[in-house]
């Protein structure tokens, strides 16, 4: 345990009883209990150089002023939050102390489940968070919302993936899985021409309810349950209104990529320069959910627009903003350095190829018009 992580635990009169999993970010997570043996999680960052936007210590520290804006301006989604009991900040370091949660998260959940259980689980979650935080938004959106919220986290990230990803990367094109695809720059200026971006045009934003809701950061109660308890953690750290497209594609990337990303990697293989073949090293745990996460979203599109937040297409909006996630969070497995070197890369590696062949496939597909077939789409990566 960091020295500063246990001199937060003592001056809280708090025994450490272990290490937790931190998801893979560079935070440290450790169970604590008081003298009564009521248990606490006690969550520590310090600073470093060389992370990517939205993994500093600054972000870090936002996380609980989000949490009190949302205790203004919607309770019933701050009341979700494990609160934030204490704080404490050094030079350079910030511990916050929360309850414990006896609940698993939605991830694994989702991998031990049967289907049509962990869909009804998700839908219990989705529902609520839709009626108490991103329905009652309607904040005018960003102009440019596609550019600014979404495409502009690869040039911004683009430094540490220049760093680490092989040269070939950087050519035109690349070959992944026997399929040509242009490389992150042409593929960039191709994803912001103004028809794409002109996708995003008419919605309303939401109130910032979490901000990156991948299914770790949802601890729920796995028993069966019309209205099943469950608890928020680890918001984005914003405050300003916020996409609810952003967040729901951040949950469907949990399901097609991002969760087996974490527990099991890659096989990647460079048989020519510019050439690779890309599959996951193990077992999908979470893929099985996909079509039922998908079949939830035509209520929830249903809803915003009663909301007055805007009539589409959603669809298409929700595949790019999917598209991006995995692209961008390429340079965020090569920032966070929790694991050893050589699974950052692979993490990396195979995301950033897996969302090549996501954002070109979907924007030849928006070429054709009409709605994208999302399940084709995904099967892109094996992912449907």
């Amino acid at each position: 345990m960091p020295p500063s992580l246990a001199q937060a635990a003592a001056r809280l009169g708090l025994d450490p009883v272990g290490r937790m999993d931190s998801g893979g970010s560079d935070s440290v997570c450790a169970l604590v209990r008081d003298g009564d043996g009521t248990r606490f999680v006690l969550k520590y960052l310090r600073s470093a150089t060389g992370r990517v936007d939205g993994h500093g210590l600054g972000t870090f520290r936002a996380k609980e002023r989000q949490q009190r804006h949302l205790a203004r301006v919607a309770p019933a989604v701050a009341a979700r939050y494990l609160p934030v009991l204490h704080a404490e900040h050094g030079p350079g370091w910030s511990a916050f102390l929360l309850p414990y949660s006896p609940y698993p998260s939605l991830a694994d959940t989702g991998r031990s489940a049967g289907t049509a259980d962990f869909v009804r689980l998700l839908d219990a979650v989705v529902g609520p968070l839709v009626d108490e935080g991103y329905a009652p938004g309607g904040h005018p959106p960003a102009p440019d919302l596609w550019q600014s919220v979404y495409l502009e986290r690869l040039p911004r990230r683009r430094w540490i993936l220049r760093r680490h990803l092989p040269a070939d990367l950087w050519r035109d094109t690349v070959v992944v899985n026997g399929r040509r695809v242009p490389t992150m720059e042409p593929l960039y200026r191709a994803a912001g021409a103004p028809r794409v971006a002109a996708l995003f045009t008419g919605s309303r934003l939401s109130l910032p309810v979490h901000g990156d809701l991948n299914l770790r950061n949802v601890l729920a109660d796995p028993r069966p349950c019309a209205a099943p308890e469950f608890h928020l953690i680890d918001p984005r750290g914003t405050v300003r209104p916020w996409d609810v497209v952003y967040d729901l594609a951040k949950m469907l990337f949990t399901l097609t990529l991002f969760d087996d990303c974490m527990r099991t990697g890659y096989t990647v293989h460079s048989p020519a320069p510019g050439e690779y073949t890309l599959a996951p090293a193990g077992p999908s745990g979470l893929r099985h959910a996909v079509p039922g996460f998908l079949d939830l979203l035509p209520r929830v599109w249903e809803g915003l627009a009663a909301a007055g937040l805007g009539d589409g297409p959603w669809l298409a909006r929700l595949l790019l903003a999917h598209a991006s996630h995995v692209l961008a969070e390429s340079a965020c497995r090569l920032s966070d350095r929790a694991a050893p070197p050589a699974t950052r890369l692979n993490r990396a590696l195979g995301l950033h190829l897996g969302g090549l062949l996501l954002m070109d496939d979907l924007l030849r597909r928006l070429d054709g018009g009409g709605p994208p077939d999302a399940a084709a789409h995904l099967a892109t990566t094996g992912a449907a």
